[in-house]
């Protein structure tokens, strides 16, 4: 009997402290808007952080906050710390007159044969806008421009309390060049992800709560003038679910943007034994960016590879990754 009240004492208090934790982000996150999301509409350089940079995340209606996706390195630093092999992925995305996005990321597990010291993440992101015409004060045609958005992200994060926490921090170089100017900046990123235990309320199954600070601190700098970067806070919720020899994953997450727009995604992947992958989203946003409506995609696993696809009503991606489950470090 007092085995029993014990259990339920430690699973009444793994709750509380999960609701204190979330009212704590929810207070925290709510003034940092108040007091660094300044900007309006339109006033913003680097669009391209609005930009989604994993195809899994397109797919899953731009939801994803707390999934373990190579790409999610740049959305939530304490997305990938508890990984445990090595992984690289590649996304490429295709979206219109000409326009297209790459990313590049890299996951490196720190650890010995004894302790975990954390996980390493570097992030190569770059959108290229196609080749733009150039025109003199006479509307003459001069020389041709090819103008481009670059970041570089160097991310490190550790788990805490038995891995119920994580936590990441991530620094981003920013570069843009417009032709005739050309910018250079920097940005911090921050994120925790809070697991909650699994109860009969949950169907047996955690749920994790997520929140991510993106581009704190940043701007671009050209020639003598300072522009802002897109600013947003994140805050997601995800849960999934063993079903025989499948598995069903939800996330749900919502945004703040410093242009005050925001949105809300939802999403779900139904894994076929661990071979294919369905997902379907819907995003509701005012951000043409970041998406918006329905989104579907779908992916398959081989030879320790994942290829997957995914569609938005801003274009098309392709996205290939080694395994998260698969890979070898050795």
């Amino acid at each position: 009997m007092k085995i029993k009240k014990f259990f339920i004492f430690l699973t009444t208090y793994d709750l509380r402290l999960a609701t204190y934790a979330l009212i704590f982000i929810l207070l925290t996150t709510y003034d940092l808007r108040l007091t660094l999301f300044a900007s309006d509409a339109g006033t913003e350089s680097m669009e391209f952080l609005r930009m989604p940079a994993g195809v899994r995340e397109t797919g899953m209606g731009g939801s994803g906050v707390c999934e373990e996706d190579i790409m999610n390195i740049f959305k939530n630093p304490a997305s990938c710390v508890n990984k445990e092999n090595k992984e690289i992925g590649f996304a490429y995305g295709s979206l219109y007159e000409g326009m297209g996005t790459q990313h590049l990321g890299v996951i490196v597990p720190v650890k010995s044969s004894l302790k975990n010291y954390g996980t390493v993440t570097f992030g190569i992101g770059n959108l290229n806008m196609g080749s733009v015409q150039g025109y003199d004060i006479n509307g003459v045609a001069g020389k041709k421009y090819e103008p481009a958005s670059r970041i570089i992200n160097l991310g490190y994060g550790r788990s805490f309390f038995d891995r119920k926490l994580r936590a990441g921090m991530g620094i981003k170089l920013l570069s843009e060049d417009l032709g005739e100017a050309q910018g250079t900046g920097n940005a911090i990123d921050l994120g925790i992800i809070y697991k909650i235990k699994a109860g009969a309320w949950s169907g047996g199954a955690p749920v994790y709560m997520g929140v991510s600070i993106q581009n704190l601190g940043g701007g671009i700098k050209y020639e003598g003038s300072k522009e802002s970067i897109p600013q947003f806070t994140r805050i997601g919720f995800s849960w999934g679910k063993k079903l025989g020899d499948n598995y069903l994953s939800t996330a749900v997450d919502f945004c703040s943007a410093s242009s005050g727009a925001g949105g809300i995604s939802t999403g779900l992947e139904f894994k076929i034994k661990d071979m294919f992958m369905m997902r379907m989203g819907y995003r509701k946003s005012d951000e043409m960016e970041m998406g918006q409506g329905l989104m579907y995609g779908f992916g398959f696993e081989i030879l320790n590879t994942r290829f997957d696809y995914a569609y938005a009503n801003f274009g098309c991606l392709l996205y290939t990754s080694p395994s998260p489950r698969d890979l070898s470090t050795s």
